[in-house]
């Protein structure tokens, strides 16, 4: 009983919406990324959990209002961003 309130409390504390769109490369760059969702439109001042790296676990990725992927920053939201732009993990 204890896990399933446990579940329950995180699912609703955590909710987070994943995407299943796609990743595209803005052309002439090397390393700058745009994530169109399932509507056609860019992801654009959101969160999105993508597994890029196919190693099983999704990463969060920041896009801001023109729609393309931060990296190496601090989103506006205060949380640091790695160089692939990935959120870096803060642990307690």
């Amino acid at each position: 009983m204890k896990k399933l309130l446990l579940s329950t409390v995180l699912c609703i504390l955590l909710n987070t919406t994943v995407f299943a769109g796609q990743w595209v490369q803005v052309p002439n760059t090397t390393n700058a990324w745009c994530y169109i969702l399932n509507d056609g439109n860019l992801a654009k001042n959101r969160w999105i959990l993508s597994d890029t790296n196919g190693d099983g676990l999704s990463e969060y990725y920041y896009f801001n209002a023109d729609g393309f992927m931060l990296s190496n920053t601090v989103t506006p939201d205060g949380h640091q961003l790695d160089t692939s732009g990935a959120l870096v993990m803060e642990y307690i």
